[in-house]
C-alpha cells in the first residue's frame, strides 16, 4: 500500500517546513512504498508519496502526478477498479500512464467536483 503525506502552512504563520522535515515525514512512509518516491511543493503547500507499483509498473504512474498543463496535481492511495471503462466513457485521449491515478486527475480535469458524482 502506498504512503502519502501532506502539509499546508499559514502564509501568514512561522512554522518551519523545512527539507529536512519533509524528508523525515516521507521516511517515516517508506516501508509502505518501496517502489519510489516523489514530492511536489508549491508556496506552502508540500506532498509527499511513497510508492507501492501494482497497475502501472513504469515511471508513468509516478507520484505526485500532474496534468499536461501542470494545473491541477494529485497524491493518491486507493484503486479504481473500472477506470478503464470511466476513461473509455469520458473520452480521455492521450493518457500517459496505464494508472487509476491518472484517470482520476484527468477526470478531475474534466468534470470539476462534479467527478464525484
Amino acid at each position: 500500500m502506498c504512503g502519502i503525506v501532506g502539509f499546508v502552512s499559514k502564509a501568514d504563520t512561522q512554522t518551519a517546513l523545512t527539507h529536512d522535515r519533509l524528508r523525515a515525514a516521507i521516511e517515516r512512509l517508506r516501508h509502505r512504498g518501496p517502489d519510489g518516491q516523489g514530492e511536489y511543493s508549491d508556496g506552502n503547500l508540500w506532498l509527499g508519496h511513497v510508492r507501492l507499483s501494482i497497475l502501472d509498473l513504469s515511471e508513468c504512474g509516478h507520484q505526485p502526478m500532474a496534468t499536461a498543463a501542470g494545473r491541477f496535481v494529485i497524491c493518491y492511495n486507493g484503486e479504481v477498479y473500472n477506470f478503464r471503462e470511466l476513461a473509455s466513457e469520458l473520452a480521455l485521449k492521450d493518457l500517459r500512464s496505464h494508472s487509476d491515478t491518472e484517470v482520476v486527475l484527468r477526470a478531475w480535469e474534466k468534470l470539476g467536483i462534479d467527478v464525484v458524482q
